[in-house]
């Protein structure tokens, strides 16, 4: 299966003859290590955008494969020096993950109604190297809204860490994909009540907020860095949200942040006094 037009459209044909060949991957090997291994044809035609062929692959899977075969065509997962470098590496390595990058996701989803349990399996096979991003992960990368909540809609984990401990919110916000951070937002809101045309929501501070646990990230913290992209300081405008982020450093400050800050001035204040009388 070649990136071309023919090449898609005899592989379509070929796989109808005999859909054992939607299994296989290949992969082009140096000496040492390999380039890259473990593509298999959903990748390239994701790669492509041929919704069609797609389309057609897995509905072939569908009918004339066993539910096992199927999660096997769909947790294929590509490896290899090809994909240490960027964009390759954002991608997330995964059949789900390629599909939702390149756009061609929602449908593909919608084929596999008959196969729930598999669709689900195949929505948390994470990219084996590298960043070891989820599906969730590479379209927040892609900046996709709509794959974003197709996935979220079928089951994925928004709470799943990638290796560096960043779950698909809170890379969102390092990366300034204001549009998705606030689709995962409205994942998390819990109606409380509704009476008539008012409406109480609650919105669990899991991600937003530390909750005085080290060493965790949280969108707060993600916002507040001296390093972060101009788009992620700006989450901190009331522009943005009403100021709803800038408005959680205010509470926190004075429920007990201020109290916090106050106590380790005067210590910092004890110690220079101390050092100045020894001196």
């Amino acid at each position: 299966l070649a990136n071309s037009g023919r090449s898609v459209n005899l592989a379509v044909k070929l796989f109808k003859i005999n859909p054992q060949l939607l299994l296989g991957t290949h992969g082009q090997h140096s000496r040492d290590k390999p380039v890259f291994s473990g593509e298999g044809s959903m990748h390239i035609v994701a790669v492509n955008k041929r919704l069609a062929a797609a389309e057609a692959m897995v509905r072939t899977a569908v009918r004339c494969l066993t539910p096992a075969q199927v999660l096997e065509m769909l947790t294929q997962s590509v490896t290899g020096l090809f994909f240490k470098e960027a964009p390759m590496c954002y991608f997330g390595g995964s059949v789900i993950a390629y599909l939702s990058v390149f756009g061609i996701l929602v449908p593909v989803l919608q084929l596999l109604e008959s196969l729930p349990a598999e669709r689900a399996a195949a929505m948390h096979v994470r990219g084996k190297l590298y960043y070891k991003y989820s599906p969730l992960h590479a379209t927040v990368m892609a900046g996709r809204v709509p794959e974003f909540d197709a996935l979220v809609k079928y089951g994925a984990d928004e709470f799943a860490k990638d290796a560096d401990g960043f779950t698909p919110m809170l890379l969102a916000v390092k990366m300034g994909m204001r549009d998705i951070f606030l689709h995962s937002l409205r994942h998390h809101i819990k109606t409380e009540w509704i009476w008539g045309p008012i409406a109480a929501y609650k919105l669990p501070l899991a991600g937003l907020d530390t909750e005085g646990r080290a060493g965790e990230l949280s969108v707060m913290e993600l916002t507040a860095e001296s390093l972060a992209l101009d788009n992620t300081k700006e989450m901190l405008l009331d522009s943005f949200m009403n100021g709803f982020i800038f408005h959680l450093f205010i509470d926190k400050w004075y429920r007990w942040a201020r109290y916090y800050w106050a106590a380790q001035l005067g210590v910092n204040l004890l110690l220079v006094c101390s050092l100045t009388v020894m001196a």
